[in-house]
């Protein structure tokens, strides 16, 4: 049981700092933003991917965060088939 908790306590303390790392990167996204729109005179609505792809990338974080929390309570046996769905989309998605 010792082990199975720090293999997803692992997972998920690695998947918050990497949201964190996401959250300050976010914050120099508003700077660039704003230089390209002073300096370069690029629109706005040019450059608003640039706050949607970083407000995507936290949230993404964050639950990706949180799918090793919810797969440290699966019960091998008696869900299975979750499991195996959950351990299929770590994997692959």
């Amino acid at each position: 049981m010792l082990e199975k908790f720090i293999f997803y306590f692992d997972r998920f303390h690695n998947n918050r700092k990497a949201e964190e790392k996401a959250k300050e990167t976010f914050k120099s996204i508003g700077n660039t933003f704003q230089r390209l729109h002073d300096e370069m005179k690029y629109d706005t609505s040019e450059l608003q991917f640039l706050i949607d792809s970083g407000e995507f990338l936290i949230q993404a974080r964050k639950n990706l965060k949180y799918t090793y929390v919810y797969g440290f309570f699966l019960d091998g046996e008696k869900q299975q088939k979750e499991k195996d769905l959950f351990e299929f989309n770590q994997a692959y998605f």
